[in-house]
């Protein structure tokens, strides 16, 4: 099962803080499609901000993933 990762703020405008990285080492971000619309790679700090000002309005889905690439954490948000 996934870990729950602690976003904020929910909805976003511009920067999506990720508080819960330690041992990520990338980011998927994926549409309500699961067309993915942007990786993100992280050193496995314990915090990320992510710029998502580009991104169309609406939701998508946040994926972490470990260096192994194996999928640890998830979380939803709303650009808006």
């Amino acid at each position: 099962e996934l870990e729950q990762l602690a976003i904020a703020p929910n909805p976003v405008r511009d920067l999506l803080q990720i508080n819960n990285t330690l041992g990520v080492s990338k980011f998927k971000i994926s549409n309500i499609f699961g067309q993915t619309i942007a990786n993100v790679f992280s050193n496995g700090d314990s915090e990320k901000s992510i710029d998502v000002s580009a991104f169309q309005s609406g939701t998508y889905v946040l994926t972490s993933f470990n260096k192994e690439d194996q999928p640890i954490g998830v979380a939803k948000f709303v650009k808006i």
